[in-house]
């Protein structure tokens, strides 16, 4: 029996083509901010972080996320999380023009929970947000309080976009 499970950066992956980093727990470290634009030059990505933009092949685009990510855990004492973006532009001519942030999930234990909170509220609270909250079909704890959070910056949920995963089993 294998087991399947599909999530947040799983989904943003198969929106923008873009390896992000997908294992159980929390995953994402630093706020991905992906730029992704139609063009003819195929597979293309230019990533930026804290110095100057670089050029990478495909492949390599896995590994400089999860090196960020790891960036920001020694940066954060073995635990930690950093404001500061990693921005990534994806170019083909299978892209959307789109623009989207992968955030840290909210958590709810642990010295970090004010200050990830606070990040994705920056991000979110801003008007011309489409807020994407991606959460098992179950109701748990992260998920009322990603919800919560949507609902405090739009009320009406014009700007809210739910989709709930399901785990599926393959035999």
């Amino acid at each position: 029996m294998s087991f399947f499970r599909s999530g947040k950066s799983s989904l943003l992956e198969a929106l923008t083509g873009v390896q992000f980093p997908v294992k159980s727990g929390t995953c994402t470290r630093v706020p991905i901010r992906v730029r992704c634009r139609k063009a003819d030059d195929c597979g293309t990505f230019i990533i930026q972080r804290g110095g100057p933009e670089r050029r990478l092949e495909p492949a390599e685009v896995g590994k400089e996320i999860g090196e960020a990510q790891a960036a920001a855990i020694l940066e954060g004492g073995g635990k930690g999380f950093s404001k500061r973006s990693l921005h990534l532009e994806a170019r083909g001519p299978e892209q959307m023009e789109l623009i989207l942030v992968d955030l840290p999930g909210l958590i709810h234990h642990g010295p970090d929970v004010d200050a990830v909170t606070r990040m994705v509220e920056s991000f979110v609270a801003r008007p011309q947000a489409l807020i994407l909250l991606v959460g098992e079909a179950k109701q748990d704890t992260e998920l009322a309080a990603a919800l919560a959070l949507a609902e405090k910056h739009d009320p009406t949920g014009k700007r809210t976009l739910r989709e709930c995963q399901q785990t599926t089993l393959y035999y």
